[in-house]
């Protein structure tokens, strides 16, 4: 997958050059975009100057950078009806 982030792109090229292998993670808050999964965190923190983001595992952690709504891979945000936490539409590549 290719991303239109520079931070995205940039913390693939580093995790590729680190020897990490790169996935594509929906995590936590609607958050969408690559991410690796280590057991030691220096692995994937040390291999990139991209402020990330941690999250827990049980069995190791997944490292994601950390992106913000005016810089993420987001069209726009939406608010459900009746409140709640907004929450992003995202691009999608299209097909070739």
């Amino acid at each position: 997958m290719e991303y239109t982030n520079p931070e995205h792109s940039q913390f693939v090229r580093d995790m590729e050059a680190a020897g990490l292998e790169v996935e594509h993670y929906r995590g936590r808050f609607g958050w969408e975009g690559p991410a690796v999964r280590v057991d030691d965190l220096q692995d994937a923190l040390g291999a990139t100057k991209v402020e990330c983001q941690v999250e827990p595992t049980g069995r190791g952690y997944i490292v994601y950078p950390r992106t913000y709504p005016h810089r993420a891979d987001v069209d726009r945000w939406v608010r459900p009806p009746g409140g709640g936490p907004a929450y992003p539409i995202l691009r999608r590549e299209r097909d070739a």
